[in-house]
């Protein structure tokens, strides 16, 4: 029994010293890298000393969230590639171009997703996520 152990914990080890280049981005990883990006990303203004954050992906699902079922075009919620970290940039053009389009196209879907998952999943699940696909925009650098 202790052998077990100390196998599954050379392992643990192991897959802690990998570094960020010999990490294989599977969908499920760049799903949640993704997700992760979008939910935390956060723009900082300042106005004549007075600060203010904004969390533009957040406020896209504040806006949508209850627009998408309503309208037969719906608003797009849009993803600015341009506010992509160097790294996801690099992971995100490397998953387009050696995945399939229908994968490539069901990650942005989950990743977007999870946003409005985590506003109200009921709510999504129920009325939003069929026809969340129509309205993801992603725009080019700007």
């Amino acid at each position: 029994m202790s052998a077990q152990t100390q196998s599954v914990r050379k392992v643990e080890t192991s897959e802690h010293d990998l570094t960020d280049d010999e990490v294989e981005w599977t969908q499920a990883y760049f799903v949640e890298q993704l997700s992760h990006g979008l939910e935390t990303y956060e723009v900082i203004l300042d106005n004549n000393g007075l600060t203010t954050v904004t969390h533009p992906y957040k406020q896209q699902v504040e806006d949508l969230m209850y627009r998408i079922p309503a309208f037969k075009n719906p608003p797009p919620f849009v993803i600015h590639y341009s506010w992509f970290s160097e790294e996801m940039k690099q992971k995100y053009n490397q998953f387009k171009k050696f995945s399939y389009k229908h994968e490539f196209e069901q990650a942005l879907l989950d990743a977007v997703g999870h946003l409005f998952a985590n506003k109200n999943s009921e709510y999504y699940y129920g009325s939003v996520k069929q026809l969340l696909w129509a309205s993801i925009s992603i725009n080019p650098i700007i």
